[in-house]
């Protein structure tokens, strides 16, 4: 129950190196009864910069476009 955090190695199941790239990650929760449950998935990265397209913002997180709309928060870096 609650929060769980997770970080990837960048190695696949047999413990190989997978090349640079985007990735997907899917999450399914169930509860005590088995049940499955809504769950969501955050990601923390450094923003590198903001780029506007027609009016929509986007952030720049490792050569990707997230969409500002899908941010939920944007934290100093720990330490600063």
């Amino acid at each position: 129950a609650g929060s769980n955090d997770f970080e990837w190695d960048g190695e696949n199941n047999a413990g190989d190196r997978v090349p640079s790239g985007s990735y997907t990650i899917r999450v399914s929760a169930k509860d005590e009864s088995d049940a499955t449950v809504a769950s969501a998935v955050s990601v923390r990265a450094r923003v590198d910069g903001v780029r506007f397209h027609e009016g929509t913002g986007y952030l720049l997180v490792n050569g990707n476009e997230i969409p500002l709309a899908s941010v939920v928060e944007v934290l100093a870096p720990s330490g600063s």
